[in-house]
């Protein structure tokens, strides 16, 4: 249930290109984590007490809409099933601290990226830490 809103919102944009002229429908944006642009997860090593910097800096929106950011963290994706807080995680730039408990484990934060057409699109991107 998570995730229901994103995927029934893209449902229904999907459905408008299908009717409506490019520039009448929304498209979603094109998330960017730490200057990568691709859809493939980033993968980072990191040691307990560590900074991470987390950067959605070059994310764009093809209709030129508002964007707001998310990030947080996905417990059920890595080994880790502590907790991570992520500092500023509505912004643009955020950073976590790898937790001391978390060696030899892996942790995942997604970064969630919503634009204000109608309907509102979100994308992801994934960042895993391989924590040492």
């Amino acid at each position: 249930s998570r995730w229901a809103p994103h995927f029934q919102n893209d449902y229904q944009a999907r459905l408008d290109w299908c009717v409506k002229e490019f520039d009448e429908a929304n498209h979603p944006p094109s998330p960017a984590l730490n200057g990568d642009k691709s859809l493939r997860p980033i993968e980072v090593t990191a040691k307990p007490g560590d900074h991470v910097k987390l950067d959605a800096t070059g994310t764009m929106d093809i209709d030129g809409g508002s964007l707001s950011y998310r990030w947080q963290f996905y417990p059920e994706a890595g080994s880790y099933k502590g907790q991570i807080e992520v500092e500023n995680a509505d912004q643009i730039a955020a950073k976590f601290v790898v937790p001391e408990d978390a060696a030899g484990n892996t942790a995942h934060v997604l970064l969630v990226v919503s634009d204000d057409g109608t309907p509102a699109l979100t994308r992801y991107r994934r960042l895993v830490v391989t924590c040492q």
